[in-house]
């Protein structure tokens, strides 16, 4: 009778197993927003846990908080066997300071505006906004520039000058500006190409740049930005110089299939595929060159689901599944 039972269970785990891979793979291709919110937090605190308490370094999503001043944190686990831990960076600060701006959450602009305020580093003429954690998978010790996070700090003071609060704002943005020229070699983030420059998101002294696509294009949509609403000349002109290098290199993001994440050959993730095909059209909306909208149509028709995505939804509800069976 025991036998059976056994047999049984086996078979309703089984169903159970089939079931759940039917119904959470269509969802990655389509939207993975909600079993993102469903899924991602307690299986990163899960991870997390079992690290703390067995010594163990696998390696899971990262994961965002918000502290009680307003500041977000993010929990970077372990990278590649290297324990990162939970820090907060010029990009996570500088877009809650945009999304706060936009809530009219005024503390949070108070205190997000003050931490880019009191933390960049001063070179004289130029200002650097630094990550002070490491990146092992491009092999970044702590305290890397960024172009995408410089950019990114200097939309969100431009967003802060624009509000016509303090004058001092223009300044930093100034000086923000001129670390664009400074070479990755000479300790900045900008790579001579054939056409233009490269803003690296994550760059390294005496290597190649690993030419992030996201992160580059992100910077450009900044600076962009920055010259509509200040009339800064040197936002337009390095805008120009990053645009022709962005046009003489977009087609080797394209495997015909999908799109690479960097010219190391790391394909895309389903989301940052997404973001690709957004910045393609936004990149449409500001230059009306076509080359874009043909670029982000083409990209679109791709159809492909995140395996990972899609293991870890299978993984969790299977879990869920076989305690249900365990408790009954």
């Amino acid at each position: 009778m025991l036998m059976v039972v056994i047999i049984f269970d086996l078979i309703s785990v089984s169903f159970a197993v089939l079931l759940a891979t039917f119904i959470s793979y269509p969802l990655t291709i389509f939207n993975q927003d909600v079993l993102n919110r469903i899924f991602r937090r307690p299986f990163v605190k899960i991870v997390n846990i079992f690290n703390n308490l067995f010594g163990t370094k696998i390696q899971s999503a990262m994961l965002l908080t918000v502290g009680k001043d307003f500041i977000p944190y993010v929990d970077y686990g372990y990278r590649k066997g290297v324990k990162i831990g939970v820090h907060t960076n010029p990009l996570v600060v500088s877009d809650y300071l945009i999304k706060y701006i936009e809530e009219d959450n005024e503390i949070g602009v108070k205190n997000t505006s003050k931490w880019l305020l009191n933390n960049y580093e001063d070179n004289g003429e130029y200002i650097f906004w630094k990550a002070y954690y490491e990146r092992p998978i491009f092999r970044l010790k702590s305290g890397w520039p960024s172009g995408y996070y410089q950019s990114r700090a200097l939309k969100a003071l431009c967003m802060m000058y624009d509000r016509g609060i303090d004058g001092k704002y223009l300044k930093i943005i100034l000086r923000g500006l001129k670390a664009f020229e400074i070479n990755i070699n000479d300790g900045g983030f900008k790579a001579d190409g054939k056409a233009g420059h490269w803003y690296e998101e994550y760059p390294l002294k005496n290597h190649a740049p690993p030419f992030v696509l996201n992160g580059f294009v992100e910077s450009l949509l900044d600076l962009h930005f920055i010259y509509e609403k200040t009339g800064i000349k040197k936002a337009k002109e390095l805008f120009d110089k990053g645009l022709a290098e962005l046009k003489s290199k977009i087609k080797e993001f394209d495997t015909g299939k999908w799109t690479y994440y960097d010219l190391l050959g790391h394909p895309a993730r389903f989301d940052y595929h997404k973001i690709h095909i957004r910045e393609m059209n936004d990149m449409y909306k500001i230059t009306k060159d076509r080359m874009f909208f043909d670029i982000a149509e083409k990209w679109k028709k791709y159809k492909k689901a995140d395996w990972r995505f899609f293991i870890l939804n299978v993984c969790l509800l299977n879990a869920v599944v076989l305690l249900f069976l365990v408790l009954l």
